[in-house]
């Protein structure tokens, strides 16, 4: 909050407290991560801060929040990527699921929105490319039969 400070909080909704799973790839990075806090946790000893956190300072701290999306913005840019925060990363999830073929309803739910009419709301536009994508799905397929 602008001249209070970071201001933690439990999530908006009870539909925003979920499990959702990750990709292999992605567990193996956080379990990484995870080893090497663990061995700075023992290097810093009495100096260690156990915030809790999955994301720390070196000290094991809490970090500023803007930290993390500065950081983030910093390495969409030097990649090569368009200037893009990391809600982006939320709404490109959602959008490369239903371009998929993902069902509305999975991903409501690991959105965490509580009706899947809102998840259709938002993402109208990703809907209708996957529905053209699907009625082209059906031509291919009469064509084959023909």
């Amino acid at each position: 909050m602008p001249g209070i400070g970071v201001f933690n909080d439990t999530t908006k909704t009870k539909s925003s407290q979920r499990i959702v799973s990750i990709p292999e790839d992605v567990s193996a990075i956080l379990k990484q991560h995870k080893a090497e806090q663990a061995e700075r946790r023992l290097f810093l000893g009495d100096y260690w801060i156990d915030s809790k956190k999955v994301f720390t300072k070196p000290n094991g701290d809490k970090m500023h929040p803007d930290t993390v999306s500065s950081a983030f913005k910093n390495f969409a840019i030097r990649s090569g990527y368009p200037n893009i925060s990391l809600k982006s990363l939320r709404h490109t999830s959602a959008t490369l699921l239903i371009a998929d073929g993902m069902n509305i309803r999975t991903v409501a739910n690991r959105l965490g929105h509580s009706k899947s009419t809102t998840t259709m709301n938002i993402y109208a536009h990703s809907i209708k490319t996957a529905d053209e994508r699907a009625a082209q799905s059906i031509q291919n397929i009469l064509k084959r039969k023909a």
